[in-house]
């Protein structure tokens, strides 16, 4: 089959979740035999030199186009929209350049299956439809509009409304956009039901490649991995580093947490304990030099991508329910959960004592992921489904 990947950004290198959730999607379209071309925004958020992204992406891809992009919000840009009544969330994604790139793609190759990697390429779709009669797949890496719901109940004033108002124009473009679309992929069970209720939808869950890792014991330390200029990360951190890691700190002071993502260096005051690593070359090689990764997210959508890394590579985790949603993992046997600040202590003090315990649960995530989290076998039951 001949497929086309239209992606909001590029997946390299695989530093964060959604990068790594597309890279994963990628070399498994290859792994299964698929010729696989690729068109992605080279966004000034997520910057690759373009030489290198070539040279990353040449073992899976036949072709890839990059096309640069300027998302970073301003306030201008937010008013514009406002006065339009666009998304803004939408409207950053929306590219001359882009558009011309797929057309002159589509007027010189026929494809089988064009894949867009979230709603922020479907203001694309009426553009495809004009010049293709293939396929459309549009995965929905998240619900965006409910991760925008959760943070406008948490803000107050302005700011709320100002969420809501966001949510507001984002669910009705989303829903739109879905069906316009063919498919909808759906990252897990519960975001499925929910799209069914308006578009032929398919599970294609986010999974990882087997890669044969050795488990190394974690030690006793503690660290988080991912982007603060995800607010639901933001938010998240934000409440453990002040009703949480203090606490811990002052009844364990030789404990360390280790913090890195993109942001991290916006961040000036950190309580005593914490080290902030800012953006790191490599989150594989940073999460393994590490003990229990701690994932304390309350609002969001989809499935944490990083979680599906650190199971596939034995690492331990303490996470909130929201953060565990969609892996249908087992509390206590593959991970630890903590929701309030009483049994972020409770987990945390226990996994830092007890070194039994910590490897019991490194060896149980670690075969979770070897029996349940196949991104190769996910593509191949969400390919042939569609096609039934």
């Amino acid at each position: 089959m001949k497929v086309l990947q239209l992606s909001y950004r590029l997946p390299v290198p695989p530093k964060d979740g959604g990068a790594i959730g597309i890279w994963h999607l990628l070399k498994a379209y290859a792994a299964l035999g698929h010729e696989l071309h690729f068109i992605g925004f080279n966004t000034d958020k997520h910057h690759i030199d373009e030489t290198l992204a070539q040279s990353l992406l040449a073992p899976y891809v036949k072709k890839a186009d990059f096309i640069p992009l300027k998302t970073t919000p301003t306030v201008i840009g937010a008013l514009q929209a406002l006065l339009n009544r666009q998304s803004y969330h939408i409207s950053r994604f929306e590219s001359q350049a882009m558009e011309k790139q797929i057309v002159e793609k589509l007027q010189a190759e026929t494809f089988d299956l064009i894949h867009l990697d979230g709603v922020f390429m479907a203001p694309y779709i009426d553009t495809i439809r004009k010049h293709s009669k293939a396929k459309i797949i549009l995965r929905a890496h998240n619900i965006e509009f409910k991760i925008w719901e959760g943070l406008a109940e948490a803000a107050s004033g302005l700011k709320r409304i100002y969420l809501k108002h966001l949510a507001k124009q984002l669910k009705a473009y989303e829903l739109k956009a879905w069906a316009k679309a063919d498919v909808i992929a759906a990252i897990n069970l519960d975001e499925l039901k929910f799209i069914q209720n308006h578009q032929k939808t398919y599970l294609l869950e986010a999974g990882w490649f087997a890669e044969n890792e050795m488990i190394k014991p974690a030690n006793q330390d503690f660290f988080h991995i991912g982007s603060m200029e995800w607010m639901p990360n933001k938010v998240g951190m934000e409440w453990f580093l002040k009703e949480v890691w203090p606490q811990f700190f002052a009844a364990h002071p030789k404990a360390t947490l280790h913090l890195a993502g993109r942001g991290l260096e916006k961040e000036i005051a950190l309580p005593e304990g914490v080290v902030n690593h800012g953006e790191v070359e490599s989150a594989k090689a940073f999460m393994q030099a590490h003990g229990t990764m701690l994932v304390p997210l309350f609002h969001g959508a989809g499935v944490r991508i990083k979680l599906i890394e650190a199971f596939s590579l034995g690492i331990p985790c303490i996470c909130s329910d929201k953060g565990m949603e969609g892996l249908n993992a087992k509390i206590n046997l593959d991970y630890l959960s903590a929701n309030s600040s009483e049994e972020w202590l409770k987990s945390m003090s226990s996994i830092c004592t007890n070194g039994e315990q910590r490897l019991s649960i490194q060896q149980n995530c670690l075969s979770f992921a070897a029996h349940n989290l196949s991104q190769i076998d996910f593509l191949k039951r969400f390919l042939v489904s569609i096609s039934d």
